[in-house]
């Protein structure tokens, strides 16, 4: 199998020229004219790929935003939560099993999925 792993950045013509199998696109909603480099990407993607978008929302209107709302374009879309815990080595070694004085400790970050394709 002739595979690669790309790590391209987000540029203007970003995907051109590329035939991209599995795309994950992170933090769409704070690219800068996201819909000119979304318009290059997705052409790379072919039909039987996968595009997942990962992306903390950052308001409404923005390329993301309109995508989330639609719900005649095709995506498959999911909220997830994700708790990152912040804690010293000492805290690690006390709270293993998720005390509740650890929850006092966590930031909880809202991330938006959409993803086509699975």
């Amino acid at each position: 199998m002739d595979s690669k792993i790309l790590i391209l950045p987000s540029i203007e013509n970003v995907g051109s020229g590329y035939c991209i199998d599995q795309c994950l696109v992170s933090e769409l909603s704070k690219w800068d004219k996201a819909e000119e480099k979304m318009s290059s990407l997705l052409p790379a993607i072919p039909l039987n790929g996968k595009l997942i978008i990962e992306t903390t929302p950052h308001g409404a209107g923005d390329m993301f935003h309109r995508m989330w709302m639609d719900d005649s374009n095709g995506f498959i879309k999911k909220k997830i939560w994700l708790v990152v815990g912040i804690y010293t080595q000492t805290d690690r070694r006390i709270k293993r099993g998720c005390s509740p004085d650890f929850l006092t400790k966590t930031m909880d970050y809202n991330s938006l999925l959409v993803a086509s394709g699975i």
